[in-house]
């Protein structure tokens, strides 16, 4: 099994790193953006006042990729279906 990839430096270097950087949240993969909402968070709750924003936009686009899953997996599922009783007709 291969190592997950170390989240870039540039990820972890500041707090607002997606704007020094020129880095947004909806430019990382999946795996990238859940372990920097995981460290982000991490570092809110051990009192990095900065950090609660850095999670909150982070969180955010997770939640927004997991919206947008369920709805592509629920219009795949409908499009299943019909075809299936229309095959069956």
């Amino acid at each position: 099994m291969p190592c997950a990839r170390p989240l870039s430096a540039a990820a972890l270097r500041t707090d607002n790193w997606w704007l020094n950087d020129s880095i947004r949240p909806e430019q990382l993969d999946d795996e990238e953006l859940a372990r920097a909402a995981v460290e982000w968070r991490r570092r809110a709750l051990s009192g990095q006042e900065p950090a609660y924003g850095v999670a909150h936009e982070l969180e955010r686009e997770l939640r927004r990729r997991k919206d947008r899953l369920s709805t592509l997996c629920a219009e795949m599922s409908v499009r299943a279906e019909v075809e299936l009783s229309h095959r069956a007709a």
